[in-house]
């Protein structure tokens, strides 16, 4: 369309800048995405399936108590539900790549340490 003075709109400049689209993500992006999903999942159910057959054992070394035994799974399955959010809430800052594998690195940390916690006893 034309204005009053014969100029084209579509010539005219404008102040603001053209907005930037991101492009989509690469094959090798999708494909390291679902590989580091697939292996937090396979992490995820390997450590749930662990305390569920360590807490035998250890209960018997430890001489826990049925509720010393409810207590360390509970204490397993709690921190799930806070850490949900948490990350949710990380992943919108710092993306989903980094956050999933930095809770890889940090659950697998901790499922590491757990003899050394069992250890030092229950309070």
């Amino acid at each position: 369309s034309s204005s009053s003075f014969g100029m084209n709109l579509q010539d005219a400049p404008t102040d603001t800048p053209s907005p930037v689209v991101p492009s989509a993500p690469s094959k090798t992006d999708r494909n390291l995405m679902i590989f580091l999903c697939a292996l937090a999942c396979f992490l995820n159910y390997a450590d749930r399936i662990n305390i569920s057959v360590a807490i035998i054992p250890m209960s018997e070394e430890y001489c826990w108590t049925v509720t010393d035994q409810g207590t360390v799974l509970g204490a397993f399955f709690y921190g799930y539900l806070p850490m949900q959010i948490v990350g949710a809430e990380l992943s919108k800052r710092y993306g989903g790549k980094i956050v999933l594998g930095a809770s890889a690195l940090w659950w697998s940390f901790f499922t590491l340490v757990t003899p050394l916690a069992a250890d030092l006893g229950l309070p």
